[in-house]
């Protein structure tokens, strides 16, 4: 579902994205040099940090899914969803999830991510997602986009970058993410569960 606005929504300042893996060139790469190259990639930039793994699954006539995991706290989430008519909607859905489940963490909590710099990074692969989560047109936006700034931008003190990860290449998390994400979209009985989607400004209080 879009809204509409004649109002600007500004991207929160805490809130980056980094695509530069998809810059790479695989023609002349084979998968096990480009898995190399990626987890290098990650580990030079994201090994201090507080990693999320997500994934959305979508089946035709039948539903979606969405799947969290956050190694550095034994976290594995997913959760089957209708309403929704496309993958990449289920893979902003996973993001939002992620999201929403740092808030839980640091309502519980404000110094869980200390030892992470109060810094997360949130890989995706899928490129459109992530595309969607980062621009903005002011008079039309899906609200999955706004519900998930609304979460950010309370949590100020915290920095979320979301990284492009390519997918079926063999890195393991990104892998077990797409596994339960398509696991739950082929095991959930979809008459008995339906997302009724809320347009309405939605955000996290302390």
């Amino acid at each position: 579902k879009e809204i509409n606005s004649n109002k600007y929504i500004i991207m929160p300042r805490n809130l980056k994205t980094d695509i530069k893996l998809s810059l790479i060139n695989r023609n002349n790469i084979d998968r096990l040099k480009y898995l190399t190259v990626v987890n290098e990639y990650i580990y030079s930039n994201y090994h201090k940090v507080c990693q999320i793994f997500t994934d959305g699954s979508f089946v035709e006539g039948l539903g979606g899914s969405s799947a969290v995991i956050i190694p550095a706290f034994y976290i594995t989430f997913s959760e089957a969803i209708s309403g929704f008519n496309n993958s990449i909607i289920t893979e902003m859905y996973a993001i939002l999830s992620a999201v929403n489940i740092i808030a839980d963490l640091i309502r519980a909590d404000n110094t869980v991510l200390s030892p992470f710099d109060n810094k997360i990074s949130i890989f995706i692969d899928s490129l459109w997602a992530i595309k969607h989560m980062s621009y903005i047109n002011h008079k039309k936006f899906h609200y999955l986009v706004k519900l998930t700034w609304d979460i950010v931008s309370a949590l100020s003190i915290i920095d979320f970058t979301l990284v492009w990860l390519p997918s079926h290449i063999g890195h393991e998390n990104n892998q077990i993410a797409d596994s339960i994400a398509k696991e739950k979209v082929t095991s959930f009985k979809f008459p008995f569960f339906k997302v009724t989607p809320s347009p309405v400004t939605w955000g996290v209080t302390f």
